[in-house]
């Protein structure tokens, strides 16, 4: 009966700690965190907490983010002086970045992560 007992606690146990480990384990997901403007003429708006449109003015630009993920409730709009523009978006964080919402650009977009992207 003892045995019983003990076997019934550590699988409660077990399934809880399956439980928690999958919350603790997410990833928090937000919109892209800037580092900084490396190149160009660069601005950033956020005109609510699920939006982001980036603004340039220069054809190339360079843009460090500590983080560039996108929720699947989120927007990123890249608004490039034309088609032929390039924007390149470099994630120095440590972490593989997230792109799981909606992403438009008008023209050349790079994102580069040397830990990942997951699309």
């Amino acid at each position: 009966m003892v045995k019983k007992m003990k076997l019934n606690m550590l699988r409660k146990i077990g399934s809880l700690t399956l439980v928690l480990a999958f919350f603790f384990n997410q990833t928090a997901f937000a919109l892209p965190q800037v580092d900084e403007v490396v190149e160009g003429n660069v601005t950033i708006e956020t005109p609510d907490a699920n939006t982001m449109n980036i603004n340039v003015a220069d054809p190339q630009a360079i843009i460090n983010y500590s983080s560039f993920d996108i929720n699947a409730n989120e927007t990123v709009n890249v608004n490039l002086p034309s088609s032929t523009s390039e924007i390149l978006n470099r994630d120095i964080g440590s972490d593989m970045s997230n792109i799981l919402g909606t992403l438009n650009c008008n023209g050349l977009f790079i994102l580069v992560n040397t830990h990942g992207i997951y699309v």
